[in-house]
């Protein structure tokens, strides 16, 4: 959810409404949409190349690994899927779009964040690899994390402003002040995270003493992502809210003031509420009124006790009892062992695909999985799929060989880091683990993103992420493959580049024989499922391209549609980015 403007107001008057702490011993629960997030975007992580996993990655560990330091138990709650009841479609939608069109800047070599496709999956595998518990809940995890802080009498770690709103007992610590990179020990020996804690009791001292149970008409009046009434600009054009002694700079929050300094004028929220009510015309009145008492409703308390399952293992949620949904479903869809993806595609019969820095210009990427999602939604709905006439995927041969000589950052991080005696292996290793750190550094600091490449490889993580899912469908029936380390978008469009100008595989490999040969494994076992012609010696402005000494041949050979299985389908207008899954 969401209240435009609310935590950037608290926060600018961070000494009147928070409190500081010195966080230790304690259970926290973490707001894993707002957090991982907020790591992607303030951490200095390359976001062009679509997934530098491998730094995502060693931040998250290096958060958690300060929490375990001064004792503090972290519990996560993921987001689940879309509400059943369709009220924030509208606003997915917007977002959707918004996200489009910081994706194009970014390809453009603007600014803006967008989360790479693959994030969520390589959060939930640190979490597994570190043993932090986790839940997954089956929609909007907002009132089911209020619900379970209040319940243990602990902190929620967030930058979701409705956690400002909602009754908890011990309050928020607002994510950009957490200083978990800056730990303290009290005498010497024990360690503290310092933080500042959001006191609902002070912030509604400091409005005349206002009512608590007044804030849920300030967040439906002042907007968020499930209600936004053109008709309430009606209500505060009209009435005069006053701004107060303590105006903000600038206009941004004044809606928010004024609000807050309107309602502290009533004892409760039916007397504010008829007066709201004042300044609108009859005939809207009672339409009004349910809707805002309805959206007032969402910050009471959940029925979903949370606490049951990290104490037994599952819960109950109200809103799935009546949807059919296999008991298994639910189990996996709590423990994160299946994606929201399928919960979607299963309940709503639509999905929401992830927007991607790629080639604008060309059809979107997630079009060549397509047939992956028409397999999955057939199963889930007893349907046969139809697979359509497929374009090329026009892969080349360099592309492939810079994506698996980025999968060895992976072994070689392992064999770096494995405990026992430094040997030969290692030092080779770290020679070339170091050499990968240089290209990727090179790639941030000066390659522009080169948009036909960074399309390719958008393509491949999409064909990752469906298969995937599809294996999580299926009870996992092959490994899942560890994502954290799998693909470092920098890198792999780094090494893109070398290989172009010339430099060939086994000259980059040349220093580590442990590396060379798990290349040649990964080389040897796509080679069977990849057509011919990517094979063959090429001419390239009028040169004779040689087979490659590491069994590849030039830069130039296309991935031909003939023997590709995942196709890209062409598709124009901006709802690609939206899928229907229909039954018939």
């Amino acid at each position: 959810m969401g209240i435009q403007g609310l935590m950037s107001f608290v926060e600018d008057r961070s000494n009147e409404f928070f409190t500081d702490l010195k966080l230790r011993d304690t259970k926290i629960i973490i707001d894993s949409y707002a957090f991982f997030h907020r790591l992607c975007f303030n951490s200095n992580l390359e976001l062009r190349y679509e997934g530098d996993y491998d730094a995502f990655t060693d931040v998250v560990q290096e958060f958690f690994e300060s929490l375990f330091a001064c004792n503090i138990h972290p519990y996560v709650v993921l987001d689940g899927g879309c509400d059943i009841s369709d009220k924030k479609l509208t606003t997915l939608k917007d977002h959707a779009k918004e996200k489009i069109q910081t994706a194009h800047s970014l390809s453009l070599g603007g600014g803006g964040g967008v989360c790479p496709l693959l994030v969520r999956e390589v959060f939930i595998q640190v979490l597994i690899k570190l043993q932090v518990c986790f839940v997954q809940c089956f929609s909007e995890a907002d009132r089911d994390i209020m619900t379970l802080a209040n319940h243990w009498n602990c902190p929620v770690l967030s930058s979701d402003s409705d956690f400002c709103i909602f009754g908890l007992k011990t309050g928020c610590c607002p994510l950009n002040i957490f200083q978990w990179r800056n730990m303290n020990t009290i005498k010497g020996t024990q360690y503290y995270t310092p933080a500042k804690c959001f006191s609902l009791d002070t912030f509604c001292h400091h409005f005349s003493n206002m009512n608590k149970a007044l804030l849920p008409l300030f967040v439906v009046l002042c907007g968020n992502d499930h209600i936004n009434l053109p008709i309430l600009d009606t209500f505060l054009s009209k009435a005069r809210l006053p701004l107060g002694a303590t105006s903000s700079k600038g206009k941004r929050h004044h809606r928010v003031l004024g609000l807050l300094n309107w309602l502290s004028h009533f004892d409760n929220p039916t007397e504010a509420l008829d007066n709201v009510l004042k300044y609108l015309p009859k005939k809207d009145g009672e339409n009004v009124k349910e809707l805002l008492c309805c959206s007032m409703e969402e910050y009471h308390q959940s029925q979903v006790k949370l606490q049951d399952f990290f104490q037994y293992g599952s819960y109950i949620c109200p809103d799935t009892l009546n949807l059919g949904l296999p008991e298994w479903v639910l189990v996996a869809l709590a423990k994160g062992q299946l994606s929201t993806f399928i919960s979607d595609a299963l309940v709503l019969r639509r999905t929401f695909l992830h927007t991607q820095v790629e080639n604008m210009q060309q059809p979107n990427a997630h079009r060549i999985s397509q047939p992956i999602r028409q397999i999955i939604y057939g199963l889930l709905l007893n349907v046969s799929p139809h697979l359509g006439n497929h374009t090329e995927a026009k892969a080349k041969l360099h592309h492939l060989q810079a994506l698996l000589l980025g999968m060895l950052i992976g072994p070689l991080h392992g064999i770096i880091n494995s405990p026992g005696k430094e040997d030969l292996q290692e030092d080779a290793a770290k020679v070339l683990y170091e050499e990968f750190q240089r290209v990727k550094e090179q790639t941030q600091l000066g390659m522009r993103l080169e948009l036909d490449t960074a399309h390719i490889f958008c393509q491949w993580q999409c064909c990752l992420q469906m298969g995937v899912y599809l294996n999580q469908l299926l009870s996992t029936l092959l490994p899942e493959p560890d994502q954290t380390r799998l693909y470092s978008g920098s890198l792999v469009h780094g090494l893109c580049q070398q290989l172009l100008a010339s430099t060939s595989v086994e000259n980059l490999l040349s220093m580590c024989p442990k590396a060379k040969q798990l290349y040649q494994c990964l080389f040897n076992a796509t080679r069977s499922y990849s057509p011919a012609e990517l094979f063959l010696p090429q001419n390239k402005q009028g040169t004779t391209w040689s087979k490659n000494r590491m069994g590849t041949t030039s830069h130039t050979g296309c991935w031909y549609e003939g023997s590709n299985r995942f196709g890209l389908l062409m598709v124009e207008n901006l709802e690609e980015h939206t899928e229907a899954c229909q039954l018939q």
